[in-house]
């Protein structure tokens, strides 16, 4: 559990999976704004990466939750 979680894609499913991760005793530590934005990463006690690759220089592990391909 101490493993840094990063997030990318907070629209509906994926601000729900980080919510679930904190429930689990984890940390996201960095998110990437999606639809549910600032108040998520406040909610969850994660802070805002400026960059995808900001997100995964600072995360042991990286979840991603996008609609599309073209997304990825």
């Amino acid at each position: 559990k101490d493993k840094r979680i990063g997030v990318v894609g907070l629209g509906r499913m994926g601000a729900n999976m980080a919510r679930r991760i904190e429930d689990f005793g984890y940390t996201v530590s960095q998110v990437i704004i999606g639809g549910f934005g600032h108040g998520l990463a406040e909610e969850v006690g994660a802070s805002v990466a400026p960059s995808l690759k900001d997100l995964t220089a600072g995360s042991d592990i990286i979840l991603t939750v996008v609609p599309d391909d073209r997304s990825m």
